[in-house]
């Protein structure tokens, strides 16, 4: 946000409100879910409904082991992205030197017209 501050301080203002916001309404809302009285649905009072069968809580049991599994062991997850991700990284600079590289084409070409600097064309040479 510090960032987002330094060029744009009406968007860092809404980031923080939006943020906090949020927040509290997580917290409003986990206090009627969790700790409140049972409310009346549809004329049934849900004090009536039975708890989660043998199979269901053998369901949220291995959810949680995974959610578990991927927040404290991350290693095998991030190898399997490892190879896409530098692919992109590999995209996103050579973009960023193409860019750079016509930028200073277009102010060397108003600086001096007769003057181009830009990749070299024999084999071996720059940008091969």
């Amino acid at each position: 946000m510090l960032g987002a501050y330094q060029q744009h301080w009406w968007m860092a203002v809404a980031v923080g409100l939006g943020t906090l916001l949020t927040a509290a309404y997580f917290l409003w809302y986990y206090q009627r879910a969790f700790f409140g009285e049972p409310a009346k649905t549809n004329g049934v009072d849900s004090s009536q409904f039975r708890d989660l069968q043998v199979n269901e809580k053998l369901i949220a049991t291995m959810v949680i082991r995974l959610i578990f599994w991927f927040g404290l062991y991350t290693t095998p997850f991030l190898k399997t992205m490892n190879g896409s991700i530098n692919t992109i990284e590999r995209h996103l600079v050579q973009h960023r030197a193409d860019a750079r590289m016509k930028t200073a084409n277009a102010a060397a070409k108003s600086a001096r017209p007769g003057i181009v600097f830009g990749r070299a064309t024999r084999p071996g040479g720059i940008g091969q």
